[in-house]
Parts: structure tokens; sequence; C-alpha cells
């Protein structure tokens, strides 16, 4: 399990790399006012893809049912079932998402402050072609599913790192060409995507070479009341990762967007970091059977390794952030940087840096199929988040307006202790690391440090963090782990 999360986690470095290298060329290129378009545009295109309702979750989480193991013709029948009714919940999805951006698309754009007509016309046409672009992105997590319920974490990561490189790099050669519409912008993703969905539907028919068609109404209604779960800690987590956005353009305009965008799209790496290190949580726990003591020991073990994967990636990027904000920021935005943005950009390091522990519990709880508590857990936190940043007149009013997804946290007690690990076996982890972070980021609040004592101060703070996440994982434990992955 742990080397399946370092398989994804190793991807998911490649994407951020391309980000890293693309998005201040598309700042510096396009400007503030139409990046920020841009940001929103796609931020309108992630939250309507809700409607996917938890396709991808619900299918790898019943594709990964232990009976299925076995060729029976009873689990190959229940197997073409789940199929079955997978591809007709893709289809109502694909259809829900077109007529939803048709319908209300004039609505979102009137939200949008300080444009042009002109603007406003560009920013409607690329929601209503970025229609299809979501149906591709609902046909993808289709497929996404079936090879992760079949362990093939090497091809998905493959796949999805150079889907996502090609289209960061794709955009930076549009825009250097000199094209400034939106709306091309997502032709080209459309594009792109497209040729990855048919090369995805090759492999995964491979991987399911016997599917035929096989109708059944309880498998459809099992994996709705599943998936409705899951749509609504999907809805929580599009309220928290794009619902901000489209409330500080209204209310702060789109410049004040492109900043924004920039500090989420950089702190957020933690949570996608953590997310593709702990995602082989979902098919294993939903797998494995509770009546062998054995077998659960295990697992909770490998939980164990898992969630120090976690503490390492989200205390230890926050760390980073907090430190080198300024040379980060000032990278990014170029021209338009500013130190008043400083300690905002450290603030929210520190939020998602605390928030993204949750992960771990968050794919626990959805691989025992909970995910009603996790749908309580991540609509809550997302709507007092919007509430609290829609009567925000700054930017940090806005950004100290995440802190509620703190709430999320819950979600790591509970999937703890339903899979039987004590609250001391885990939670001591957090202390000297947490300590360590919150002093950062307010120590360097009151005190400015040149780039070479940052750089230094960043090392130090890499190799305690090492060093102590080593102690309790075990150095040999590391090297094994490590040695599996690479003779795989």
């Amino acid at each position: 399990m742990l080397k399946n999360g370092i398989i994804n986690l190793i991807g998911q470095i490649f994407k951020v790399g391309s980000s890293i290298l693309i998005t201040p060329i598309l700042i510096n290129i396009l400007g503030l006012q139409t990046f920020g378009l841009l940001s929103w545009s796609t931020a309108i295109l992630a939250a309507v893809q809700i409607a996917e309702g938890g396709l991808s979750s619900g299918l790898l989480y019943y594709l990964s049912e232990k009976q299925l193991y076995n060729q029976s013709f009873k689990s190959e029948k229940r197997k073409n079932e789940i199929l079955t009714s997978g591809i007709i919940l893709l289809i109502i999805s694909t259809v829900l998402v077109i007529i939803i951006l048709f319908l209300a698309s004039p609505i979102f754009v009137e939200t949008l402050k300080n444009i042009s007509r002109k603007q406003r016309e560009e920013a409607q046409n690329a929601l209503l072609v970025g229609s299809f672009l979501i149906g591709i992105k609902i046909s993808q997590s289709f497929f996404w599913a079936i090879l992760q319920s079949n362990y093939m974490y090497k091809t998905y990561s493959a796949i999805s790192t150079i889907q996502i490189i090609a289209t960061n790099f794709g955009l930076a050669l549009t825009a250097y060409l000199g094209e400034r519409s939106i709306t091309k912008f997502i032709i080209l993703n459309i594009i792109i995507s497209l040729s990855f969905t048919v090369y995805l539907f090759i492999i995964s028919r491979k991987v399911i070479p016997s599917f035929k068609w096989k109708f059944s109404r309880k498998v459809i209604s099992e994996m709705f009341k599943y998936n409705f779960g899951v749509l609504g800690s999907n809805f929580g987590s599009i309220l928290f990762s794009q619902g901000d956005k489209l409330i500080i353009a209204h209310n702060l305009g789109v410049e004040i967007l492109s900043v924004y965008t920039i500090f989420t799209n950089l702190v957020g790496q933690l949570n996608q970091f953590a997310a593709q290190a702990t995602h082989p949580l979902i098919p294993i726990v939903s797998s494995i059977s509770q009546n062998s003591l054995l077998t659960f020991e295990h697992l909770r073990n490998s939980i164990k390794q898992i969630f120090l994967l976690n503490v390492y990636i989200s205390l230890g990027g926050a760390g980073i952030f907090i430190i080198l904000g300024e040379p980060i920021l000032s990278y990014f935005l170029n021209n338009n940087f500013s130190v008043q943005y400083i300690f905002p950009f450290q603030i929210l390091a520190l939020i998602y840096g605390i928030y993204t522990l949750s992960v771990t519990g968050y794919y626990i709880m959805l691989g025992l199929g909970k995910s009603s508590k996790v749908m309580t857990a991540s609509i809550i936190a997302g709507v007092l988040t919007l509430v609290s940043m829609y009567y925000s007149n700054n930017l940090l009013h806005a950004i100290l307006s995440n802190s509620f997804f703190f709430l999320i946290l819950i979600l790591l007690f509970q999937g703890m202790r339903k899979i039987g690990i004590e609250l001391k076996d885990w939670a001591y982890i957090l202390v000297l690391p947490l300590i360590v972070v919150i002093s950062l980021t307010f120590f360097l609040a009151f005190v400015t440090l040149n780039f070479n004592t940052q750089i230094i101060l960043s090392i130090l703070f890499s190799i305690f963090l090492s060093i102590y996440i080593l102690k309790h994982y075990g150095f040999n434990k590391m090297i094994t782990s490590f040695t599996m992955l690479f003779k795989q």
C-alpha cells in the first residue's frame, strides 16, 4: 500500500514541476486580469464537475470488493453489473453537466466585476465549450477507477502525469504564440484530454476483456446511495477549493483572484500530494476482511506508515512554504509581487498544512463505506468557509475563512478509531512538528530574513522533520519500502 502511495506521489511531483515552470510564464504573457479570468473559468468548470456524483470513488469501492477477485460466475456477474451501472451513471452525469452549464453560464458571468462586455462574452463562451471538457473528464474518472481497482498505479500515475504536463506546456506554447482567447485554451484542453481518454479506453478494455452489459436495478441503487454520500463530500470539497474563488472574484475582483489562485494552487499541492500518497487506502480498506485478525493487524500497520507519510507531506510542505514564502511569491507574481502578500500566504500554508492531515482519515472512511459521514463533515466545513468568506473585504480575511476546514479533521479521529488504531498511537506524532510549524509562522511574521538565511532555515527544518519521521517509521523499513518499489 505504501508502495502504491509513493508511485502516485512521484507522478504528482512531475505534475507540480510542470505547473511551477508554466504558471509564471502564463501570468507574464497574459497579465493578471486574463489569467484571473482563465482561473475563474477553470474554477467554474471544476465546481460543475461535482455532477460526476462520486462516480470514480463509488466504482473503485465496488470493484475492490473482495469477492470480485475470484473467478466464479457470481463474481463475474457482479462485476458486469457494477460496470454497467457505472456507465449508466456516467452518461447521466455528463448530460447533467452540459445542461447545468448551458442554463447557468449567464448567471455565473454576471457575478464578475470590473470586466468589459467582450470579456463577459468570452467567459460565457468558455463555460459553454468547457461543458464538453467536463464530460470528457467524467469519462476519464470511470477509467481511472478501473485501473486503480486492478492496482495499476504505475499506469495510472504515468498517464495522468503526462496528460497534465502536455496540457500545461500546450497552454504556455499557445499563449506564447499570441493566443489570448480563454475559449481556445479550453478547446486545446479538450483535444489533449480526448486523446488520452481514447488511450484509457483501450487499456481499460484490455483489463476487462470479458465485460458484458448486465443491467441491475439493485446495483444501480447501491452505487447511487454510496455515490450520493461521496457527492456530498465532493460538494464540500468543491465549496472549499472552487467556491472561494468565485466569491473572491465577486468581492475583490479578478486581479486579487489571480493572486489568491496562485496562493491556493501552491499550498493546495499539499492536499494533492497527500491524496496521491493515501488514495490506495480505498481499495485496500474496502477489500480486506475484518474477520481476519492477522490481515487486519497488517492493515493497521500499513495505515500508520501511510499516516507518517501524510504528516511529512502536510507539515513539511507547509513549513517550506512558510519559510520560503517571499522568494516563491516573487517568482510566480514577478512584477505583480508585493510584500503585503507574504503573511497571508504563510497563514494559508499553515491552514492547509493542518487541514491536510485529515486526508488519511478521509480515505479510510471512504474505504469503509462511510461516505455519508464524509459528506456531512465536508459540507458543514465548506458552507461555514464560504459564509465567512462572503463577508470578507480583504485578502487576509478571506484566507482566514479557510480555517473552518479544520472541522474535516474529525474524519481522521473517526477513521483511526474505526480501524482500531488508538489515539495515543498516532496523535503524539503530530505534537512536535505542529509546534515547530506554528512557531515558524509567527516568528517570520515579525522577523525578515535574507534569501540565504531562508535557504539555510528551510534545509535545517527539512533535516529535522526527516529525522523525526524516520525515527517513528524506522530507517530499515523505509529502505525496504523503496527497494520493493523499484523492483516492481
